[in-house]
């Protein structure tokens, strides 16, 4: 598989890319980061992705063919099964920026892009605590 995912902190999945992936690689990604989720219990979590590694779907790949906004809105529901705080993406090339700005807005998710993975978790961290604010 070309995405790796861990756990890397309470609520924090990091989701590395490499090369381009399929729509099926990204749906074992994100099974993979829930099954992490639940086990350890956590209530909301943010994802951290690096994209310094990916690359854009071109052409007629599989990706492109498989992602549409019925099966892009599958995954953000499958997302919220545990309540999703936000996307943070590392090393996004212009192209891969206005397609995770465009499902940010389409599936109002929260969207960040950052160029460390320090500043990454900074955010990560300050969207948890924030929201641990405002639930009772």
């Amino acid at each position: 598989m070309s995405i790796e995912t861990t756990r890397i902190a309470p609520g924090i999945l990091f989701a590395m890319s490499i090369g381009q992936s399929s729509f099926a690689e990204l749906g074992e990604s994100r099974a993979i980061g829930m099954k992490l989720l639940q086990e350890a219990g956590d209530k909301e979590w943010v994802l951290i992705m690096d994209m310094t590694e990916a690359r854009t779907p071109g052409g007629r790949s599989s990706t492109t063919g498989e992602m549409n906004v019925d099966s892009l809105r599958g995954v953000t529901q499958k997302n919220n099964e545990i309540h999703l705080l936000g996307y943070i993406v590392l090393g996004a090339n212009p192209a891969i920026k206005l397609l995770m700005r465009t499902y940010g807005i389409v599936f109002r998710v929260n969207m960040y892009f950052e160029t460390t993975q320090k500043g990454a978790l900074v955010i990560a961290q300050k969207l948890i605590d924030k929201h641990h604010q405002r639930v009772p």
